[in-house]
């Protein structure tokens, strides 16, 4: 007898597994950026830019899905690639200070495409993959609990 929990992970398609180390590359980066931001604050700028990249990665399982015919499938890394592409005009391209202080304008698209890009890439895997899903919602956790203790310290 066979368990949805089981660790073979059969028919995975490569836009799975991008999708399935998109999200957890991007949780633990952040989280570690988080918990280091009040000791080590300029390791931020070299997470920040490991995070940018996962873009790649993430707009490759897109285009797969819509080429596989998926259907709503290239819309949960399409989401991260907007994010990302917002990140990077906002940190990067212009350098628009909006976190402290906070300018909302730029702040809550910032946040709701970040946090819900990872919310549809861990939904995504709900179907594919229990194993990958449970994992991923331990790195979203530990993700939740980096935000907080940034949050608390005052660095968030």
């Amino acid at each position: 007898m066979t368990s949805r929990w089981d660790m073979a992970l059969p028919n995975l398609t490569l836009a799975d597994v991008l999708v399935f180390t998109v999200v957890n590359v991007v949780c633990v980066a952040q989280s570690i950026g988080f918990f280091s931001r009040p000791h080590n604050p300029e390791w931020n700028r070299g997470l920040g830019v490991l995070i940018l990249c996962m873009a790649v990665p993430a707009a490759v399982a897109a285009v797969l899905n819509v080429g596989n015919g998926r259907g709503w499938w290239w819309a949960a890394p399409a989401s991260f690639v907007a994010f990302a592409a917002l990140e990077l005009v906002v940190d990067y391209v212009a350098g628009v200070q909006f976190r402290q202080p906070p300018r909302p304008a730029v702040l809550v698209p910032y946040l709701a495409l970040f946090y819900g890009s990872i919310l549809a890439m861990g939904l995504y895997l709900l179907p594919v993959s229990r194993t990958l899903w449970a994992i991923t919602g331990g790195t979203v956790a530990l993700l939740l609990a980096a935000t907080v203790f940034a949050q608390v310290r005052g660095v968030g």
